[in-house]
């Protein structure tokens, strides 16, 4: 019994200190560093009570020093991660700000978007939704080039952006996959701001009035927003709890991006997020295409360039 006393005090601990919060940075430091110090106390006397010192060289000694890393390592991940949700923050003032200042310019005073929306083998059903919320975005429609981006090279879909008057792009191969298809569509187009989504993303029908405000600083290379799911994941349908428990991306874009941006770390994710042109061609005009996960790629060579990503959730 009196060996659970410590972990009682440390979950009464847990228990009694308030969630961290992001307006109040000061108390979620001393929160952080008083939990280091109680991990670094605890890795100390692992060290040097239960795997020092070392009974020479035997599979359990192997098997102590395995698990002794493998803490460490943790403790390591765990401090990361509290340095990250130490400075998150939350651009939404900001976007309040730039959206009520955009409404009140003329409507050719705007700079021109390209919407460009990214498809192999998508359906109908799942395209019109996309095509309908670009269509409805808040923004002047001369000012507004909608692109198509179709690497199934489909006529059905040729014949569907001709009737809602978008621009249906096509290219003779698919190499480099979504990357090749965005770099194709760069080539062909001109406006200094580029949209970019997957094929079954919906744009809120403000996010340019409130994001494009952000490139005002000449440092900023991308404006990422959150990926927001309407449809239900399986353990939401499974265990019957679509309205307590959120999807599971919910943790990434409501607390890590909001942390890693207020380090200037946060990362393009593919899909619902704004380039810079100018930034663009700072790194070649295109897409890295090195690997699948060029969206990550995208903001670390523009880093290099001196171009931040920043994050509007």
């Amino acid at each position: 019994m009196e060996a659970l006393i410590p972990l009682l005090l440390v979950a009464a601990a847990i228990l009694a200190v308030p969630p961290a919060a992001p307006d109040k940075p000061f108390r979620s430091a001393a929160v952080v560093a008083g939990f280091s110090l109680l991990l670094g106390n605890y890795l100390w006397w692992r060290l040097t009570v239960t795997v020092l010192p070392a009974q020479g060289l035997s599979f359990g000694t192997g098997f102590v020093w395995a698990v002794f890393l493998g803490e460490l390592w943790l403790w390591y991940e765990t401090l990361q991660l509290s340095l990250i949700l130490l400075r998150r923050t939350d651009r939404s003032p900001e976007a309040d700000a730039h959206e009520a200042r955009l409404e009140g310019r003329p409507p050719d005073d705007l700079p021109a978007v390209d919407v460009m929306i990214a498809t192999y083998n998508e359906p109908l059903d799942v395209l019109e939704k996309t095509i309908a919320g670009a269509l409805a975005l808040d923004w002047p429609r001369a000012r507004l080039n909608i692109h198509v981006l179709d690497d199934g090279r489909r006529d059905w879909l040729a014949r569907y952006c001709h009737e809602r008057g978008v621009n249906h792009i096509t290219r003779d191969d698919n190499a480099h996959a979504k990357a090749g298809n965005l770099n194709a569509a760069f080539r062909r187009t001109e406006a200094p701001f580029i949209l970019v989504l997957d094929a079954d993303f919906v744009p809120q029908r403000r996010m340019l009035m409130r994001a494009i405000g952000f490139f005002d600083d000449p440092g900023i290379g991308i404006v990422q927003m959150p990926h927001h799911f309407f449809n239900d994941t399986p353990l939401q349908t499974n265990l019957d709890m679509r309205a307590s428990l959120p999807d599971e991306q919910r943790f990434f874009f409501d607390t890590i991006q909001p942390g890693r941006d207020g380090w200037d770390c946060a990362f393009c994710c593919g899909s619902n997020g704004i380039i810079r042109r100018e930034a663009l061609d700072a790194i070649g005009g295109q897409m890295p295409t090195e690997s699948i996960t060029e969206d990550m790629l995208l903001t670390l060579a523009m880093l290099r360039k001196g171009y931040v990503t920043r994050y509007l959730g």
